[in-house]
């Protein structure tokens, strides 16, 4: 058995069928008052977490991307001392590389596309590679697909950043993974993701137009799947 183990969302809408399904209950003073994160808790699985990154009140919207991410994972792992973090969510594929709309994928690597330096050491580093395969076995049981996840702050991908995607054979393009998996790195704590297919970045049709169709039908295969991991990895 693995606890505590922390799922850690950006989006409210990512996490509400997990919430539901696992009975959590939303636990207050767990973090500083400062801080917007919220934590919720399963009733009958007092080890497992959910954490969201909460909402910027000023511009009223999920607190999305890297440096939310971050703030989130640092101040949970304070807080809540887990074992194991599953970073949870949506994320965008590539039809070049056979990925369909609603398909799952889990992690083996992880690392970021919007960074660069003509310091080899320091590009090293802003790229970050981190190693998520120790989880991809669950792949053949869970009927998911696997591979590398690219993290950037953008939903839009330029054409240098889609070079540096293709240079490495990624799999989903997301917005929070890869800031996840350095503060798990930086307090040795095993990470991955997974994560789902809302849109196809190598179409013709725009990345937010994509997530708006196929959202809701998508998160309903994540939670489904999230749900059936999280359980295996309790017993």
């Amino acid at each position: 058995m693995i606890n505590p183990i922390l799922l850690i969302a950006a989006m409210e809408r990512e996490a509400k069928k997990i919430i539901h399904y696992f009975n959590m209950e939303l636990c207050s003073n767990i973090f500083d008052a400062r801080l917007p994160m919220l934590a919720f808790r399963a009733r009958d699985y007092p080890h497992l977490w959910l954490v969201l990154n909460g909402k910027c009140t000023q511009h009223r919207c999920d607190r999305i991307g890297i440096r939310a991410s971050a703030i989130s994972t640092w101040e949970s792992i304070k807080q809540l001392s887990p074992t194991l973090i599953i970073n949870i969510g949506t994320a965008g594929g590539f039809k070049a590389r056979g990925a369909r709309i609603n398909d799952v994928y889990i992690s083996t690597s992880i690392s970021f596309h919007d960074s660069n330096s003509p310091v080899k050491s320091i590009n090293r580093y802003l790229v970050g590679n981190y190693k998520t395969h120790k989880f991809a076995s669950l792949a053949n049981e869970f009927e998911l697909k696997s591979g590398a996840i690219s993290t950037g702050n953008a939903v839009y991908t330029s054409a240098e950043q889609m070079k540096k995607i293709n240079n490495k054979n990624v799999c989903c393009k997301d917005m929070e993974s890869a800031a996840i998996a350095e503060v798990a790195e930086l307090a040795d704590i095993d990470m991955f993701a997974v994560k789902v297919i809302t849109d196809l970045v190598d179409s013709e049709q725009e990345p937010h137009k994509q997530f708006a169709l196929h959202a809701d039908s998508a998160i309903d295969t994540l939670s489904d799947k999230v749900s059936k991991i999280v359980e295996h990895l309790l017993l």
